[in-house]
């Protein structure tokens, strides 16, 4: 009977399961350090605003654009190109969560059910592929002047696209080794494994193969979520936020009314510190597509306004001056409490005095 077997091809006696294990886990928490030293700034540096009201609304508009992502379908191509990206990893990594329940809590991954699983991973490979190949001939061929076409961006396309080719070669090597007759169910792998089968290679050359490019998938995918805050892809963590704390209490396209101060003045934004903290991270939540310089009448009519260089200059400004702006915040706190302490003691000393002196005279 199929069934998804831990580790297959990798020599029990490494402690696989130790080594993934404890990879990841300092991925993650490297990923949880760099994400509060990022994240942290956005309410250390700006305004309170109060975001949790709604929270059905919130969460279902989270999943409608956040998750399912219907918005980008809009615009087809970079659409199409980026749901088959985040699709793709979605499936992938829910695959990835099915399959350790499968591994540590209960076993339900076989049979027909393990069949279905192997194929909807593999179709959402074709998927995945679809949209990588969208991207690169936009990026590459296309050009256009909207997009940000810098190498990091190229950077991360390469790295994602690296690791699901990695995964799928570890599968088709499984299956050039083993040949299931079960093998169609994952239609990519297959078709891949032929290549192996008919190059010649022994049994053995395709085992140690498989061990290396499987160290090799484990240790990208560990970098690429260490790596998560720091590069392109930190989006994938601050656009879901973004869309969670997204307004809901005014219609689309209606500008805010000036914030106020405690004296009822308008707050004007002359600094960092005048944003409020969901500003700050739509600067960090930016993917820099350019969907809004597109659809901006005063940079179409030729004015030197850009409201993505606008975004990214607040992005920019932040993780420049973000640091030094919360540590001068806490020593003018920090020096606040002190004089505040000072005050407070020098209040009890000269009621102690007056006490002494009232003592004295009733005396």
């Amino acid at each position: 009977m199929p069934e998804r077997i831990d580790y297959w091809g990798i020599p029990l006696n490494s402690r696989p399961d130790l080594i993934v294990y404890s990879l990841m886990f300092l991925a993650a928490i490297i990923l949880l350090i760099r994400f509060y030293q990022q994240g942290s700034l956005w309410w250390r540096v700006g305004r309170p605003e109060a975001r949790w009201n709604k929270m059905h609304q919130r969460i279902g508009r989270l999943i409608t654009y956040a998750i399912l992502q219907t918005r980008l379908l809009r615009q087809r191509y970079p659409g199409v190109m980026h749901i088959g990206l985040a699709w793709g990893f979605f499936v992938f990594f829910l695959g990835t969560a099915l399959a350790t329940i499968n591994s540590h809590f209960f076993k339900f991954l076989e049979g027909n059910p393990y069949l279905i699983y192997k194929f909807v991973l593999d179709i959402f490979t074709v998927f995945f592929f679809f949209g990588a190949i969208l991207a690169g001939y936009r990026r590459f061929i296309k050009k256009p002047t909207r997009l940000t076409l810098q190498p990091r961006f190229t950077i991360s396309l390469v790295l994602i696209t690296v690791i699901v080719l990695a995964g799928l070669t570890v599968e088709s090597l499984r299956l050039a080794i083993e040949r299931p007759a079960w093998a169609l169910w994952s239609p990519v792998g297959w078709l891949l494994s032929q290549a192996w089968i008919a190059s010649g290679a022994s049994e053995q050359t395709l085992i140690n193969l498989h061990i290396g490019v499987w160290g090799f998938h484990l240790l990208l995918a560990a970098i690429t979520v260490a790596t998560l805050p720091v590069g392109t892809l930190w989006h994938t963590m601050t656009g879901p936020l973004n869309t969670f704390f997204s307004q809901l209490d005014r219609p689309v396209g209606q500008l805010k009314p000036a914030a106020l101060n405690a004296q009822s003045e308008p707050i004007y934004v002359k600094s960092l510190q005048d944003l409020t903290w969901k500003q700050l991270l739509d600067g960090d939540a930016c993917t820099e597509c350019g969907r809004c310089q597109d659809a901006c009448p005063a940079y179409a009519a030729g004015t030197p306004l850009s409201p993505k260089q606008f975004i990214l200059s607040i992005r920019q400004a932040l993780h420049r001056d973000g640091p030094i702006l919360t540590a001068s915040k806490t020593h003018i706190q920090n020096e606040k409490q002190k004089q505040s302490e000072a005050s407070t003691q020098s209040n009890k000393q000269a009621n102690k005095q007056t006490s002494k002196q009232t003592n004295k005279q009733t005396n």
